[in-house]
């Protein structure tokens, strides 16, 4: 409405103008270089407008002639981004095509004709990528990151490749440069956890762990299964440090936060029982076992003792599983004690209420030896052999990224390098098998009579069965061999030697 009026206002002042012209009749005079120019008023004033109008024209045609032409430097620089980007677009779907060797080519004449811009380097670092040629790779990141639009997405493109070489401590420092380019980013930030977990930097890790909780890239339930990570990976390290009471303490500050840890709960165990302290480890295992049943819990929990009878053994498993005696892990243990006590009945009787369904395969592995000390028949023995062999799946742990299976517990998947994602999963998926376990371990000790005579159809050998001594942690001799900076990828699963 403003304009209108304004706009009515303009046309009324003309109008004005143009009356009170007319009415004043008069003429200009204009003297200039010996010319005289005489002129009614309203005639100069058509004058100065058509030379106005005259002035825009030839500035409009002037425009045209340096910018619309076909060979002006606009158009070239027009008709060469055009190219450049057609040639992106060629080299992305020669990448999806798998045609690695097109899409450097195209990559690189994208870069000529982009002038550097970043997507044409983007590309050409991937063709690179693919083509296995990891310095021609870095030298496209590199020159991504000297670009100011591009500097992070080239830090983030080269910490990527170190990853992918195996080469931590590198990735780590150009996270760190990714991180002071962008402090807020999500990901530099939880790319720089993930690396210093890895290097055994826990200090570090603790520091960076805060910042994404701050910023909620990790939930609470995430930020504390971390966090006992690192309290574990520290308490591995006091340990190899010869600091066992440090190393205790860090275990018990693990199990604070995260109380399920199987892991931590094996390690603290085991520095308590070189301590002498037998009935804190017990005390440790056994609030452990309560939350979640592990092998690695149970073959600890025997090894507290190995002087012990087998009768003893059986008498103390009886009091592990008590709390919760269905679990599918409290069965297999107990019966493995029994048998180990040669109390076949109780043996058969614990593991009756698993035949339902599709067993495991340790039942059928229990169940031959008891079938073979009681000489049930080759039928029978052949009967649990097959179920030995194609029983269900074991618990195994589980990265909730790719799905990998392991029997112990890492700090990083070695599939897909995720940072603390395995969970110990009771239903693994179809055709895991034994997860190429070459053989079972009982947690007792057995008579020497359940050694199975050699039969055609005899069913798997129990290791540790025959021999009445007690198993070693594996986790122990694991440990042990670990450095520092792999502190935390040690096996906190057990196995019996």
């Amino acid at each position: 409405m403003i304009r209108v009026l304004l706009g009515l206002a303009l046309l009324a002042g003309l109008a004005w103008l143009a009356m009170f012209a007319a009415d004043q009749p008069g003429t200009v005079t204009i003297n200039w270089m010996g010319y005289r120019i005489q002129a009614s008023l309203v005639a100069l004033a058509l004058a100065v407008v058509a030379v106005i109008v005259l002035i825009w024209v030839v500035a409009r045609l002037w425009s045209w002639l340096r910018g619309g032409t076909p060979m002006s430097p606009q158009k070239r620089a027009l008709r060469k981004s055009k190219k450049g980007l057609s040639e992106v677009d060629a080299a992305l779907s020669a990448l999806a095509a798998g045609d690695a060797r097109k899409a450097l080519s195209l990559g690189q004449a994208a870069i000529k004709h982009l002038d550097g811009a970043g997507v044409a380097y983007v590309v050409s670092a991937q063709a690179a990528t693919a083509l296995g040629k990891t310095e021609l790779a870095d030298e496209y990141f590199d020159a991504l990151a000297q670009t100011p639009q591009g500097k992070f997405l080239g830090l983030r493109g080269r910490v990527s490749e170190a990853r992918r070489l195996g080469h931590v401590s590198k990735a780590l420092a150009l996270a760190e440069d990714a991180l002071e380019e962008a402090p807020r980013s999500d990901w530099a930030i939880a790319t720089a956890f993930e690396l210093e977990t890895k290097l055994g930097k826990w200090a570090d890790a603790e520091t960076t762990l805060r910042k994404a909780t701050a910023k909620s890239i990790f939930d609470a339930d995430t930020s504390a299964r971390h966090l006992g990570a690192i309290r574990y990976g520290e308490a591995l390290k006091a340990r190899d440090d010869d600091r066992p009471a440090d190393a205790a303490r860090l275990a018990k500050q693990a199990l604070a936060v995260r109380p399920d840890f199987a892991p931590a709960a094996v390690l603290a165990a085991q520095l308590y029982k070189a301590a002498g302290k037998l009935r804190a480890a017990s005390s440790i295992l056994q609030k452990a076992w309560k939350l979640g049943p592990k092998p690695s819990l149970a073959e600890s929990y025997a090894a507290l003792n190995p002087m012990e009878t087998a009768e003893a053994r059986l008498d103390r498993f009886k009091a592990l599983v008590k709390p919760i005696p269905d679990h599918p892990e409290s069965r297999l243990r107990l019966a493995e004690a029994a048998l180990g006590a040669n109390d076949f009945t109780l043996a058969e009787e614990t593991l009756k209420p698993m035949l339902d369904g599709l067993p495991r395969a340790r039942v059928g592995l229990i169940m031959g030896q008891v079938a073979t000390a009681r000489d049930d028949g080759a039928a029978v023995r052949a009967k649990w052999a097959e179920l030995a062999q194609r029983g269900a799946p074991e618990p195994s742990y589980t990265c909730s990224v790719c799905f990998t299976q392991r029997l112990h517990w890492t700090s990083h998947c070695p599939t897909c390098d995720s940072c603390n994602s395995f969970e110990w999963d009771l239903s693994p998926a179809p055709g895991a098998g034994l997860l190429a376990r070459d053989e079972l371990h009982l947690v007792g000790t057995a008579n020497p009579a359940l050694a199975p005579p050699a039969a055609a159809a005899q069913p798997p050998t129990v290791a540790g069965s025959a021999v009445p001594t007690a198993p070693q942690d594996q986790a122990s001799q694991d440990d042990a061999d670990a450095t520092p900076s792999e502190a935390i990828d040690v096996s906190a699963e057990a196995k019996a030697s």
